[in-house]
């Protein structure tokens, strides 16, 4: 699966879980499931992706492909993001808030933070870390709305790093649902996964 190093653009602010399966449940809660519709000219399009938690105010970061840029933003319609597990057994409103033109990235905010914040920890949390080739990667994969959004682990081990032009790594196996952080065997942030 394709990554996006992008750890330098993040700063640490607390230390690292002591057990993958600790880590495993702090990385489920910076991963969020996001549904949409997009009005077309007679009828409404459902569309559905991944948001990564990038600050402790509610801003979602989501990859280039997650909303499709051939429609006025106006025609993106009844955001709703879903928690992993889904605790509070309902989606919560968001906003979509526009793409970077630099990188295509899109950013979404919820609008009820103050009802969403304690289920969630921004990637900013995290440690940050450079992998090497060979060393094991992970991060999250999250179901559906039939599964009521449970988050499974992934993990695979890093093939190689190319600069494309931002330096990218690529994994033989997937290590994370795309769109979500991806993390070094020790919990520190090392990427954003991509599309296969």
């Amino acid at each position: 699966i394709l990554l996006f190093a992008l750890s330098w653009l993040f700063v640490s602010s607390s230390g690292i879980a002591t057990t993958r399966a600790d880590m495993f449940r702090k990385a489920s809660q910076s991963i969020v499931n996001i549904e949409f519709f997009v009005q077309r000219e007679i009828d409404r399009q459902a569309a559905n992706g991944t948001g990564m938690l990038v600050s402790p105010d509610g801003l979602f970061i989501c990859l280039p492909n997650e909303f499709p840029d051939w429609v006025p933003p106006d025609n993106i319609r009844a955001i709703e993001v879903f928690l992993a597990d889904n605790p509070l057994a309902r989606g919560l409103t968001a906003t979509y808030l526009g793409q970077d033109w630099v990188y295509d990235w899109h950013y979404i905010r919820i609008d009820d933070w103050e009802t969403a914040a304690p289920y969630l920890v921004p990637i900013t949390e995290y440690p940050t870390g450079r992998p090497e080739v060979g060393d094991l990667i992970w991060g999250v994969g999250l179901t559906g709305a039939n599964f009521n959004y449970i988050p499974y682990y992934m993990e695979g081990r890093l093939s190689t790093i190319q600069p494309l032009p931002e330096e990218m790594g690529f994994s033989t196996d997937e290590v994370a649902a795309p769109g979500g952080p991806v993390f070094l065997e020790d919990g520190s942030f090392c990427g954003w996964a991509g599309r296969p």
